[in-house]
């Protein structure tokens, strides 16, 4: 770990909602309303399995906040960048995404789109350029 890196925090879990079911995951929490969390996929059977990456969730619906997947790093400065934004995350559920952000000013919807954009994009060696292998854009929808 270089000391540009931020060290881990402590693990807690969450819980994801998808289109197959809930599924408690582990995530390094932000604040009380948002986590990083590992991208994964769900069957209709309810079988997961980690996808690889890690993307920025809201903890009280498990709604996905951010594109990705992306390095733990790039999550975390895409978390600490939602987290500063002036929105009320305590309004936003699973039933109201579209109207939670049309309220937001046009500042705040640029910022927020700004640092949705989770990417292999960071300056760790692990993470840019983005790894062989590495899907451009894969997320869990929920």
């Amino acid at each position: 770990m270089t000391a540009e890196q931020t060290p881990p925090a402590p693990l807690a879990f969450t819980t994801v909602s998808t289109s197959n079911g809930d599924v408690t995951v582990p995530c390094e929490p932000i604040n009380d309303w948002l986590a990083i969390t590992p991208v994964f996929s769900m069957d209709a059977g309810g079988k997961t399995w980690l996808n690889g990456g890690f993307t920025v969730t809201h903890r009280p619906t498990g709604l996905i906040v951010a594109d990705g997947p992306g390095c733990i790093e790039c999550c975390r400065a895409a978390g600490k960048e939602l987290a500063s934004l002036d929105v009320d995350w305590a309004t936003l559920n699973a039933g109201n995404g579209r109207e939670w952000a049309a309220a937001l000013s046009d500042g705040t919807k640029r910022r927020l789109g700004n640092a949705r954009a989770v990417d292999w994009s960071c300056d760790a060696d692990y993470c840019y350029p983005r790894p062989v292998g590495v899907a451009e854009s894969v997320a869990v929808e929920a």
